[in-house]
Formats: C-alpha cells, sequence, structure tokens
C-alpha cells in the first residue's frame, strides 16, 4: 500500500472509489464499513460519501463512531455548491457525508439541467477537497439513477462486490456495460478494480458453481478478486453493537476483509502503473 499512497501524495489528488452493483444485498455496503474501519486503524486519510437514500452506511458506521450533526445535511450542501459543509470528522482520519433522505429531492432539484450537468455533479462537488485525503469512497443504490451515475461518473475506479449465485452472474455483464457507458460519455479514465465474490454458503455446491464460473468467464480479463468474502454470522452483531475485536472469530472476519482491501489497493497499484507505462 505504501507505493500507492506515495502515487496519492505526489499528485496530492486522493482516489475515488464507488461499491455497486445492479442487486441487493450483495455486501456492498457492509465491505466499505469495514473498510472504514481498517483504513482508520491504518491511519489513512479517507472520506465516506454516503449517496443511499436509505443512509445504510451512515446507520452501519455510528454503530462504531460517533457521528456529530454537519452544518448542512448533504442535499443542502449540494444546494449551496460546497459539500465541505456537510463532512463530519469521525476520527483524525476518517471523515464522512452522511447520507439523507432529503437527497430524494435531488432529481427534482437536476431535472432542469442537461444530462451532463447531472450526471457530473458530484465529480466537480468533491473536485476541491481531493486533495485532502488518501481515498474517496461512495457508496450508492443498486439500481441505475442520478445518484449512481453521480457516483460512478465521480470515480476513478469501481469496485463490484456480488454474490456467487445465479442472479448476479447473470446480470454481470449488462452491469459492466453500464460503467462503459458512462465511461465512453462523461469518465474516460474510469477503471474496474474488480469483483469481490461472496459466498453465502461457502459449503454449498451452488455457491462453488458460479464462483467458478466467475474465475473461468473473466479470467483473460483478470476481473474477479483472489480472494472473496465468506458470509459470517458475526457482521450481524456487528451491524447491531459496532464493530468490535474482542473475540477470535472477530479478528479472523477483520484479517478476511484486510486481505481484500490489501488486494483492492494492490489492484489499484497496478492499474495506476499501467496508466502511467511502468
Amino acid at each position: 500500500m505504501d507505493k500507492l499512497l506515495d502515487l496519492i501524495h505526489d499528485d496530492n489528488s486522493a482516489r475515488v472509489i464507488t461499491s455497486n452493483y445492479f442487486k441487493g444485498g450483495v455486501g456492498k455496503t457492509k465491505l466499505l464499513t469495514i473498510f472504514a474501519y481498517l483504513l482508520n486503524k491504518k491511519n489513512i486519510r479517507t472520506l465516506f460519501i454516503d449517496t443511499d437514500l436509505q443512509a445504510t452506511l451512515t446507520k452501519d458506521l455510528e454503530k462504531t463512531f460517533e457521528i456529530p450533526s454537519a452544518r448542512f445535511n448533504f442535499y443542502e450542501a449540494i444546494q449551496k455548491g460546497n459539500l465541505k459543509q456537510a463532512i463530519v470528522n469521525l476520527t483524525p482520519n476518517l471523515d464522512l457525508i452522511s447520507g439523507s433522505f432529503e437527497m430524494m429531492k435531488l432529481p427534482k432539484y437536476t431535472r432542469s439541467f442537461s444530462f451532463e450537468k447531472e450526471t457530473t455533479l458530484l465529480k466537480n462537488l468533491i473536485e476541491p477537497f481531493k486533495r485532502d485525503y488518501d481515498f474517496i469512497f461512495i457508496d450508492t443504490i443498486p439500481t441505475p439513477s442520478v445518484y449512481t451515475n453521480n457516483s460512478i461518473v465521480a470515480s476513478d475506479y469501481v469496485i463490484i462486490p456480488i454474490q456467487a449465485e445465479e442472479e448476479s452472474y447473470n446480470n454481470v455483464e449488462n452491469y459492466i456495460s453500464y460503467l462503459i457507458d458512462l465511461q465512453e460519455q462523461f469518465n474516460p479514465a474510469l477503471d474496474i478494480i474488480g469483483i469481490v465474490p461472496y459466498l453465502m454458503d461457502s459449503q454449498s455446491t451452488t455457491n462453488r458453481f458460479y464462483l467458478d464460473k466467475l474465475y473461468s468467464d473473466f479470467k483473460e480479463e483478470d476481473f474477479i478478486f483472489k480472494n472473496y468474502i465468506k458470509r459470517s454470522n458475526r457482521i450481524g452483531t456487528w451491524a447491531r453493537n459496532g464493530i468490535t475485536e474482542n473475540k477470535s472469530y472477530d479478528k479472523k472476519i477483520l484479517t478476511m476483509y484486510n486481505t481484500i482491501l490489501e488486494e483492492t489497493m494492490q489492484r489499484i497499484l497496478e492499474l495506476e502503473n499501467e496508466k502511467r507505462g511502468v
């Protein structure tokens, strides 16, 4: 990770990453919640942006961190053209723009905008403070929308968590086509970090079948993470009580997610080096 941080510091600009897929329940928000915990422990300056009307990421984070009130909520800050007024500090290294149901008004607010102006709104609003962070992670809803379009177009990278099951598998190509469409129109530098498989049941032959299909179908592109997430009841406990490290299985789950985080950073470094011709 140190080499990647050196590149980021040389550029003086955070790398922006959206976690998204067009299916709920694939673990995209839990992934970011635990990434927040781990990155904070590593003393890496990170901002998380919750564009989901349900504010699931915000609700998850407040179980582990105290979340103060912002001067303005997310939607109000967009109206004022200054998202800094919606940022709150959770720790010296971890900031958040909390999700807000007020964001339901965004489609009406942007109705008179051109499609380009509407879709690049978030990208333009975060630009002034990208120098303040190493990473900016965005959580958004699992459907095409003004929220999702803005998140993707504002990002340098997309990470795609999916369940190793039929419905998730069948949507992969359509989702990648959606990303390519936004890339071609508004964000030519956009890259896919990869697909993070989530096994609901590591003993399930069905889960294993679709995991193998993912590795086989996307072998040439190297899209599928070598590491994957296994379902754990402990995650449900954390969702109620916050992330802890009191038990041996706490550390086991954190280690599993840390391998995903480390692979994420390594994949970003490789993509950055490709862009530089290294």
